[in-house]
């Protein structure tokens, strides 16, 4: 599998949303899944730091990433995970993000 900082991620990114990203896999780690991005959606946010957004995609239990992850990769049959498709919402509150999956 990828490194969790680039997996879930089709096409090179810069690192402020990198760092976003890895906000995005953590908390999806804690649902014990991994998070495929698939657009993003406004709600943005730049500063030296950080680029923030919500976010569209995959949230695929961890014992299904690999497996996905190839499907993910080459475009084809991602109308079967229909149901893992969600939209990943971040709202900052003091200095920390906090990531809803929805």
């Amino acid at each position: 599998m990828r490194e969790l900082k680039t997996l879930g991620i089709r096409t090179p990114e810069n690192d402020k949303f990198l760092r976003f990203f890895s906000m995005v896999q953590d908390a999806a780690k804690e649902k014990k899944s991994v998070f495929f991005l698939d657009s993003g959606e406004g709600n943005e946010i730049t500063d030296d730091d950080i680029n923030a957004e919500d976010l569209t995609g995959w949230l695929i239990p961890s014992d299904k990433a690999d497996s996905f992850s190839q499907i993910y990769t080459s475009f084809k049959e991602l109308d079967k995970f229909d149901d893992f498709y969600v939209f990943v919402s971040w709202k900052k509150k003091d200095s920390k993000f906090i990531i809803n999956f929805s």
